[in-house]
């Protein structure tokens, strides 16, 4: 009997040294599953966090490409205005050229018919005189 005892006091002895053993392994197994959550946690906080500054800094960039680019455009058309003025005041003195000469053709033009008219009218005078010298020569002759 006292072996029976002694078997069982054994027995009991490893059941509970089972028992302490599984404990500290379920202690053990619950900080590992904290420590992975901790980590997962902290990996995934990392993650965003450097996703939303990646993010800032790519529409930073896009920002700055968009004012760059309406920049370039602003100087572009900044350039053509200057050009298109530049061509408006060379055509404006082409026109204000070209004016001038037709005026200037006109005028003539004016004067040389009122010119024409006056040495027409001449022309009709100096004519009907000759005719007339011519009528008194031939009256004289005969």
């Amino acid at each position: 009997m006292e072996e029976h005892e002694l078997e069982m006091n054994v027995i009991k002895t490893n059941m509970e040294a089972l028992r302490s053993k599984e404990r500290r392994s379920r202690v053990v197994l619950r900080q590992r599953r904290a420590r992975t959550r901790n980590a997962i946690l902290a990996v995934s906080v990392i993650l965003i966090a450097g996703g939303l500054i990646v993010e800032y800094q790519r529409r930073q960039r896009i920002a700055r490409e968009i004012a760059l680019g309406r920049e370039v455009e602003r100087k572009k058309t900044a350039e053509k205005i200057v050009a298109l003025k530049q061509k408006k005041e060379t055509l404006s003195r082409k026109l204000a050229d070209a004016e001038g000469v037709a005026r200037f053709e006109e005028r003539r033009y004016n004067t040389l018919e009122k010119e024409m008219g006056d040495w027409g009218s001449e022309i009709e005078d100096i004519e009907v005189k000759w005719l007339i010298d011519q009528g008194y020569l031939e009256t004289c002759k005969v």
